[in-house]
């Protein structure tokens, strides 16, 4: 069997003023459920354990250049 294909929305808006930098970030917009790795079961074969990703996070940023 093969893992489906997936698709994913990230977002990130950054600036500068000056000597700061601020940014924030989103990624899986959509929350979508997705997984790249699963294994197969050792006492049924048609049955597979898949390892979800992590679904909508978000991050800020600030940085000072000196």
């Amino acid at each position: 069997a093969k893992i489906p294909g997936h698709a994913l929305v990230d977002m990130k808006v950054s600036t500068r003023q000056g000597a700061w930098t601020l940014g924030a970030q989103l990624n899986n917009v959509f929350d979508a459920e997705y997984y790249n790795y699963a294994v197969r079961s050792s006492t049924t074969i048609t049955t597979y354990n898949a390892y979800p990703l992590p679904g909508r996070s978000w991050k800020l940023e600030a940085g000072l250049r000196f």
